[in-house]
């Protein structure tokens, strides 16, 4: 594998070059996305029933739980492949990654449903 050293990078580029990383395309579109998804994520969620209440910005949310053991049913979103964390009894915590796309977020809304269903049929609430 070859390295350059930064002197070798910098003579690399000419004049008025400009990556899209100096551009910074790449973050505003990231971010673009986050408060996009993010809000959609936000009315999904709230939608559902058994969850008070969804708070936070862009992609890092709090899903408030009506009654349920917020861990019972991180383990069964877990089981159906979705990673989220109970943070107390009654929050989950959600953090998606800034690239994520509509189905994945409606996705992740129906498996939040799913789970919140069979913690309840199931009368777990440990």
């Amino acid at each position: 594998m070859a390295r350059l050293s930064p002197e070798q990078l910098l003579k690399l580029y000419k004049d008025g070059f400009q990556g899209c990383l100096w551009e910074g395309h790449i973050f505003e579109n990231l971010l673009e996305n986050s408060l996009n998804m993010g809000e959609l994520l936000i009315k999904l969620i709230n939608q559902i029933e058994g969850v008070t209440e969804v708070r936070g910005r862009g992609l890092l949310l709090g899903v408030e739980l009506t009654e349920l053991a917020a861990k019972d049913v991180e383990l069964e979103c877990r089981k159906m492949g979705l990673l989220l964390n109970a943070v107390n009894e009654k929050t989950l915590r959600l953090a998606p990654a800034l690239v994520v796309n509509i189905e994945q977020v409606k996705r992740c809304s129906e498996i939040i449903d799913d789970a919140i269903k069979n913690v309840k049929k199931s009368g777990s609430n440990s």
